[in-house]
């Protein structure tokens, strides 16, 4: 008859690191590792993996004094007497960050007041974390000016480093006709919009294709670095004016741009509705 040792749940906090300590367990071989090596216990394997910025759990063997460290943060495991698992414990989303705006304005430059919005003229849309901003009606054409568009991240009651987080625009046009919009790069700090970037597509005109980006500094919050910046847009018509689907929508990971959007709204009939969020895994 075989007996299984219950397993034991130890909770421990190395350098600053929340660790949950799982005993009589092991992570299932097959699943890449880092590095091997040798360790007194399953403390001070523990205390290895908090040193290497590449590792979030941690294997050991009582037997062999085998600590053997891993990447990924859920590995599978299994039941093994002798051994201990160990992985971090994910520091926690502060309520300051779920408050945060992710805050889209624009305004039209000209007598079209159609082309921008619901011909409001002007307006802004601001979401917390994890909500979709208001969808924002793109219906350039070949009618006078044009939408000047800007987006920028609100906060307050975050630390320093979160200065150095950053909301980034990138556009460059593709194909024949005249050039709307050209190439460039936008990117601006919390509390500060990003500067102004002219929407004026038609049917005469190259495409336009954009993408965003969240970014944030090497050294932020793990939590942080797996923040995404997601777009989503539909046409109410002609999807040959939004990138050629009628509906869709981009997310990447910070410090990571969205896949290009091909923005070609013209005097066609509809428009392309668009819409932005930070997403955070809470």
């Amino acid at each position: 008859m075989t007996l299984y040792m219950p397993l034991f749940f130890v909770s421990c906090d190395i350098r600053s690191q929340n660790f949950i300590q799982t005993k009589n367990t092991r992570i299932v071989p097959g699943n890449a590792s880092n590095r091997t090596s040798k360790a007194r216990s399953g403390i001070q394997c523990s205390a290895e993996c908090t040193s290497d910025e590449n590792c979030c759990s941690s294997s050991y063997d009582t037997h062999s004094t085998l600590c053997i460290l891993f990447s990924t943060c859920s590995p599978m495991t299994e039941y093994a007497e002798g051994y201990s698992v160990t992985k971090k414990t994910p520091e926690p989303v502060p309520k300051w960050f779920v408050g945060t705006n992710l805050c889209f304005e624009w305004r039209a430059d000209g007598s079209g007041l159609d082309q921008c919005g619901n011909g409001e003229g002007s307006n802004k849309y601001c979401a917390s974390v994890n909500e979709w901003t208001t969808y924002y009606k793109d219906r350039s054409d070949d009618s006078e000016g044009g939408c000047q568009m800007r987006w920028s991240i609100e906060s307050v009651g975050y630390g320093s480093w979160f200065n150095n987080v950053e909301i980034c625009y990138h556009w460059i046009s593709y194909g024949n006709g005249r050039d709307p919009c050209g190439v460039g790069e936008t990117c601006a700090s919390i509390g500060t919009p990003t500067n102004y970037y002219r929407d004026d597509t038609d049917n005469l005109s190259k495409v336009c294709q954009m993408q965003w980006m969240l970014s944030v500094p090497v050294d932020a919050p793990e939590w942080i670095q797996n923040a995404q910046l997601c777009y989503q847009w539909y046409t109410d018509d002609d999807k040959g004016q939004c990138g050629g689907e009628a509906n869709g929508s981009y997310c990447a990971i910070a410090n990571t741009f969205t896949s290009f959007y091909s923005d070609h709204t013209n005097e066609n009939a509809g428009g392309c509705y668009m819409r932005w969020k930070i997403f955070v895994d809470t």
